[in-house]
């Protein structure tokens, strides 16, 4: 017999938004379940863990308790002939398995209840959502849901019927040959629909590349060539350890709301279309949703994140399907697709 439960708000996914969207709701003593496929929040790392420093603002500065491993001056941007550009990009990075865990752990403090190891896989009825932890099944009847389950969203894919585009990212942990201050990125031939990077924490940097599935290569195997490109260009030593990867959505914001269930972070598209930034955009949507949720406005919800991300998604999806799905003569597109030149804020 399946386990029965009730709860003000059911939240599938305890990333940045679903952790971000517990702690907002649970503070005002609204009742919260989290649920996660992962054993631990925070493990596997799924990104290169830069945070702008937009993000660093007072309410949320317990989430960067012991998470803060450098600071970030510049972006070196390499261009496939090498040159390079550099623009202001100052930040932070992070070790996102602390990073993560704080605002899972500033939710759980607050009086959210978490079920982890525990997939959810659709409704029973309108308001009953069906969760599978091993052997058990759980009903779950919810006031309000939360997708908050990634760029994979099976909430997305119930409710509203859609899947995102996807880029598919891999990374390695590699010892830097000399102390870098900057985040550097890289355009190449091969790493088709996206770009290669190395981002510095310390003596080691997240060495990784992110590129479109519609060209549907592998990986795996374009990370090998950028390690060695990275090697020969002087910035790492090939010594590289703790391979991770995942997943990004290339699509923007569509529908974000459908009666009481509404998507926040990646599941809604909230992640930039071309860079691929998505820290302070899935923290500032859960926490975002979880006041909407609180006015029971979740309308509302959905203009203020069109108004605030969705246009400028929106204009990054047109550039990659106009510029990047052919990945052509990528020294003339790169000005109208990367955020470091001036052309690509004039065509915007």
């Amino acid at each position: 017999m399946p386990k029965k439960f009730k709860t003000d708000v059911l939240i599938i996914g305890g990333g940045l938004a679903g952790s971000s969207a517990a702690h907002e709701l649970a503070k005002k003593g609204v009742d919260v379940i989290i649920v996660d496929s992962r054993k631990t929040i925070g493990i596997p790392v799924q990104c290169a863990e830069f945070i702008p420093k937009q993000l660093m603002q007072k309410k949320f500065e317990d989430y960067f308790k012991d998470s803060v491993i450098q600071e970030i001056e510049n972006m070196l941007t390499i261009e496939p002939d090498n040159k390079k550009v550099f623009s202001d990009s100052k930040g932070v990075m992070v070790d996102r398995r602390i990073f993560d865990a704080n605002i899972f752990q500033e939710a759980i403090k607050s009086g959210a209840k978490a079920f982890l190891k525990t997939i959810f896989i659709g409704f029973y009825d309108k308001n009953i959502a069906i969760l599978k932890a091993k052997d058990d099944i759980y009903y779950v009847k919810f006031d309000y849901l939360i997708g908050a389950d990634g760029p994979r969203s099976i909430v997305m894919e119930k409710v509203f019927l859609k899947k995102h585009e996807l880029a598919v990212c891999a990374q390695k942990r590699c010892k830097l040959k000399e102390p870098l201050k900057d985040i550097v990125i890289v355009f190449r031939e091969y790493i088709k629909g996206g770009y290669g990077w190395i981002f510095p924490k310390n003596n080691y940097a997240n060495v990784g590349i992110g590129i479109d599935t519609a060209f549907r290569d592998n990986p795996k195997d374009v990370l090998e060539l950028f390690i060695k490109d990275a090697v020969s260009m002087g910035f790492i030593e090939n010594v590289c350890q703790e391979s991770s990867g995942g997943f990004l959505p290339l699509d923007g914001i569509d529908n974000l709301v459908s009666s009481n269930i509404a998507l926040c972070g990646d599941a809604g598209g909230f992640c930039h279309p071309i860079t691929g930034g998505g820290i302070p955009q899935a923290v500032v949507s859960g926490n975002m949703l979880a006041q909407y949720i609180l006015e029971n406005d979740l309308e509302s919800f959905e203009e203020e994140s069109k108004e605030i991300y969705g246009i400028t998604n929106e204009k990054a999806y047109k550039k990659r399907k106009k510029y990047m799905k052919e990945w052509n003569n990528i020294k003339y597109i790169l000005p109208y697709i990367w955020v470091a030149y001036e052309d690509y804020w004039k065509n915007a």
